[in-house]
């Protein structure tokens, strides 16, 4: 006959496992949660025989998380988009007026973008976007911006295009400018990067390229680059400049936020506000 303080263990751990039943099945049948959702008390002990892990700290099953994409889109919205630009100055926060003062920035929902900049004595208005990365574009600067991480991503270009709502040849478009930011990076340019200069790297990259691969591997890489992109000398020389920025830069799937906030600062560098 059991004695009565192992009758008392038992009698608890079936009150407790009894608790934790509070689902149900198809078909009415009880669902019972796994053991590690379980914690078993002693009847003489306040302190848990089990504790949970910082992982099971860290989750509440009550409200969803915050991913670390949808903090970043959070970021994206109309609403917060142009400070979010601003602090990695891309956009600016003042400007020089041709009357001699200062222009701010100020909101406006009528604007594209949310806000404009104007002057505080003659009130003269001036897009927020002149002499950026971001001219001479009728796409929001959401858009923009996604389509930039997209591309840091590896997207494919039809994907970028679908799930940022822009046609395959305006989301091809941004994709060269971003190519461009990676070529001008590579040679050191204050500026944004020109045709010559894509062409250029390119054959330099391939010249060390070829140096380096037996005559059979670089005939295969040769005609996997003219596949892929084309005889337009820029299509076929952006794809080996993008490979060789993210290798310098040391891009990994691991690594894709820090990734792009490295891209957006490379992209204020040669874009300077």
């Amino acid at each position: 006959m059991a004695s009565n303080d192992s009758g008392g263990k038992l009698t608890d751990c079936k009150i407790l496992a009894d608790a934790q039943v509070n689902e149900e099945g198809p078909g009415g049948t009880a669902v019972v949660k796994s053991e590690s959702d379980f914690v078993l008390r002693s009847p003489n002990s306040d302190e848990e025989t089990s504790n949970p892990t910082e992982a099971e700290r860290s989750v509440s099953l009550s409200s969803p998380q915050e991913t670390p994409l949808l903090g970043l889109f959070f970021k994206f919205r109309p609403c917060s988009i142009a400070k979010y630009l601003q602090d990695r100055r891309l956009l600016p926060s003042r400007r020089a007026c041709v009357c001699g003062h200062v222009m701010r920035v100020q909101e406006l929902t009528r604007s594209n973008d949310g806000c404009v900049l104007r002057c505080t004595r003659c009130k003269a208005k001036a897009s927020i976007r002149n002499g950026t990365f971001f001219s001479k574009s009728r796409l929001s600067l959401t858009q923009i911006t996604q389509l930039c991480f997209l591309f840091v991503m590896e997207t494919p270009v039809s994907l970028a295009a679908a799930l940022t709502g822009v046609s395959f040849s305006l989301a091809a478009q941004w994709y060269s400018s971003c190519q461009e930011v990676c070529a001008a990076k590579l040679l050191h340019l204050s500026g944004q990067a020109n045709e010559c200069d894509i062409v250029r790297l390119g054959q330099s990259l391939v010249t060390q390229l070829k140096s380096n691969l037996s005559a059979e591997r670089w005939s295969a890489v040769a005609e996997r680059l003219e596949n892929m992109c084309g005889s337009h000398p820029v299509q076929y020389w952006a794809p080996l400049i993008e490979l060789q920025y993210r290798m310098e830069n040391r891009f990994s799937n691991y690594t894709v936020f820090k990734n792009f906030e490295t891209f957006l600062t490379h992209v204020s560098e040669i874009y300077p506000v």
